[in-house]
């Protein structure tokens, strides 16, 4: 029967090859923003879906109008009449290859996915609209921003230090728990800044040599 408890109340996931990353946006110093003027965002739901769709591969259109359709938000950006990226937010995750889900709360929001076309790359565009799309969420009453990341995905992880995220040491959601909003959530301390470089490396971040200028 402790046995049957226990595993009940386990942790649905606690998977060491996934970072889990947040930033406070009461507290968040943009980078990007001052730069992105010329860059304007326009948010796209699925009833949009059918007038921007050919801007998109036919590879990349029918996992787009799903997430639509789940009520993503995307945020897209065009740029001499092509598509330069996208953003896409929600507030419930689900990625069926690493087997994990969550939810957030309301003045919470996952960030999940940038996408920057090939011609437009390199120029920081990413960023810009990064950042753009969290000062929007933020005067909506946003106050957080969470991502999930591969251990093994080191530009993403770079992508999130240079955006301001720092990594969780733990996220987890309970099997039985959750179901009853009792312990939606759990989150274990913090741990230090992303590192830019694997380890062993060494070498200062960009972020810390540009305090240093400073």
């Amino acid at each position: 029967m402790r046995w049957v408890f226990l595993r009940a109340i386990r942790p649905v996931y606690e998977r060491e090859d996934l970072i889990f990353v947040d930033l406070n946006l009461e507290s968040w110093a943009p980078r990007y923003l001052r730069r992105a003027s010329g860059v304007e965002i326009t948010e796209v739901r699925y009833e949009d879906f059918q007038r921007w769709r050919d801007y998109l591969d036919q590879d990349q259109r029918p996992w787009v109008e799903d997430e639509l359709r789940q009520g993503s938000r995307y945020f897209i950006t065009l740029r001499h009449g092509k598509l330069g990226g996208i953003v896409a937010t929600n507030r419930k995750y689900y990625h069926p290859p690493w087997n994990v889900s969550f939810e957030v709360d309301a003045n919470e929001l996952l960030f999940y996915r940038i996408l920057v076309m090939r011609d437009f790359r390199r120029g920081a565009l990413g960023g810009m609209m990064v950042e753009k799309v969290f000062e929007t969420v933020r005067n909506e009453g946003i106050r957080r921003i969470v991502g999930c990341i591969h251990k093994d995905n080191d530009s993403s992880r770079i992508f999130a230090e240079n955006l301001g995220l720092q990594q969780f040491e733990k996220l987890r959601r309970h099997r039985v728990l959750s179901v009853f909003h009792v312990a939606s959530k759990i989150v274990e301390g913090r741990k230090p800044q992303i590192s830019r470089r694997r380890a062993g490396e060494g070498g200062l971040s960009r972020r810390r040599r540009a305090g240093d200028a400073a």
